[in-house]
């Protein structure tokens, strides 16, 4: 296990006991206490507490849903702009090694724009002709297009996001190419925003739709 691995893992692990702690002083306690008590001061002491505790609770959802709704819109777009070709479109989560793999340029569709190198979620689109990588909100732009000639297989790997080994397609530029590169990334659920990430069967099933699309390109 690598030292930043452990660290991040050491870090989640104070960040539950502080939360949990935190449960028990501010909500947990001052309930059981009303009920033990039965005091109307204990009573509302409680109810403040609970209050206190959903409000900050709905700050933190309407927090993630306004980092997540972007990826949202992101593959609404892209799902209209490949209509006709009936793509298969997906929400996929951005990592270093990723990044590091197309920061070379030779994959970009516009290589001096490393700028625009995916962030914590971006979009894949899959038809007939090959995979393409999206960024942006509302217009998103195409900054990775392959061909399934340029691309050796699709299968499923792992991303190590330092607390955990994530699930994910692997996408292996075919061996012999100047670009030759394995693109990892790991997928988000099509729930809740896309909060979450899909686990292993939802991206084998993912990985296989995909190879099987390469397949028949390439056969046809």
């Amino acid at each position: 296990m690598s030292q930043n691995k452990s660290k991040n893992r050491a870090v989640a692990g104070v960040i539950v006991v502080i939360f949990t702690f935190q449960l028990w002083n501010v909500v947990i306690r001052p309930v059981a206490r009303a009920f033990v008590t039965g005091d109307e001061k204990d009573y509302a002491e409680a109810v403040f507490s609970v209050l206190l505790t959903a409000a900050i609770c709905g700050v933190v959802v309407v927090a993630f849903m306004i980092v997540m709704r972007p990826g949202v819109v992101r593959l609404r777009a892209v799902r209209r702009l490949e209509a006709q070709s009936d793509a298969l479109a997906l929400t996929a989560r951005g990592n270093d090694e990723l990044r590091k793999a197309l920061s070379a340029g030779l994959l970009l569709k516009k290589p001096d724009e490393r700028k625009n190198l995916p962030g914590f979620s971006f979009a894949v689109s899959a038809n007939a002709s090959g995979i393409r990588f999206w960024v942006g909100t509302k217009d998103p732009e195409n900054i990775v297009e392959l061909d399934w000639a340029d691309i050796d297989t699709v299968t499923t790997g792992g991303v190590d996001d330092d607390v955990r080994i994530l699930p994910a397609i692997s996408i292996q530029v075919r061996p012999g190419n100047s670009d030759s590169a394995a693109l990892v990334f790991a997928l988000g659920t099509e729930r809740f925003l896309g909060m979450g990430f899909r686990g292993r069967a939802s991206v084998e099933a993912v990985a296989q739709a995909l190879e099987a699309i390469r397949l028949a390109s390439v056969e046809s």
